[in-house]
C-alpha cells in the first residue's frame, strides 16, 4: 500500500483508516478444514494480490509415511507438466537423508514425510498468472525434516490458476489458510 503522511492539524477519517490501516500487509483471503480426505484444494488465489503464504497443518489418518503432491488448476484444467525444482528430506531419527529434482514433472513434490498426528507446513507463493509460479515450502513432521524449493513454467500460455490441489497416498485431516500480501 502507498504509504501517506498524516500533519499533526489533520483528522484521520474512516475512509484513511480502512485504505492505509486496515488493508495493509498480509490479509487473510480463505481457509477450510478437511476430514480423512484423499485430497483437498486450496483456492482464493485472485489478481488483488502480489504474494501469498499458506499455512497448510496436515496429518496423515494412516500410521507411517504419506506422501503428498500438488497441482495447480485453472477451473477443472489440470496443469500436469512443467514443475520444476527441488526437494531434499532428513530423517533425524535414523540420521539419513535424501535429496529428489524434479525437472518437467507432473506435480510439486511438497513433502514425503507426512506423519500421524500430523506435520505443519509453511508455503511462500509468487508469481500468480503470469506463465511463472514459485513455491518453498518447509515441512516438520514427527521425526524429519523436508523443503521443496521450485514452482511452475511455461511461457507459452496464459497459466493462470485458481487451485491448488494437495493429494496424498494416505487420506488427511487437517486445516490451510490463505493469507495475501496486497499490491502497491
Amino acid at each position: 500500500m502507498p504509504i501517506k503522511t498524516f500533519s499533526q492539524a489533520e483528522q484521520l477519517t474512516a475512509a484513511d483508516t480502512n485504505t492505509y490501516l486496515t488493508n495493509s500487509g498480509l490479509q487473510y483471503v480463505s481457509g477450510a478444514t478437511f476430514t480423512n480426505v484423499a485430497s483437498f484444494d486450496v483456492t482464493g488465489f485472485v489478481s488483488t494480490w502480489d504474494f501469498y503464504q499458506l499455512i497448510i497443518f496436515a496429518g496423515s489418518t494412516a500410521a507411517g509415511v504419506s506422501t503428498v503432491t500438488a497441482q495447480l488448476y485453472s477451473g477443472a484444467t489440470v496443469r500436469n507438466a512443467n514443475y520444476y525444482g527441488g526437494q531434499f528430506y532428513v530423517n533425524n531419527a535414523a540420521g539419513t537423508g535424501t535429496y529428489a529434482v524434479r525437472n518437467n514433472a507432473a506435480n510439486f513434490g511438497v513433502t514425503d514425510t507426512t506423519q500421524t498426528p500430523g506435520s505443519f507446513v509453511n508455503a511462500w507463493i509468487s508469481g500468480i498468472g503470469n506463465g511463472r509460479f514459485n513455491i518453498n515450502l518447509q515441512q516438520m513432521g514427527n521425526n524429519a525434516v523436508a523443503a521443496y524449493f521450485g514452482g511452475y513454467s511455461n511461457y507459452a500460455a496464459t497459466n493462470s490458476f485458481d487451485m491448488i490441489r494437495f493429494s496424498g497416498t494416505a487420506n488427511l485431516t487437517g486445516f490451510w489458510q490463505l493469507m495475501g500480501v496486497r499490491k502497491a
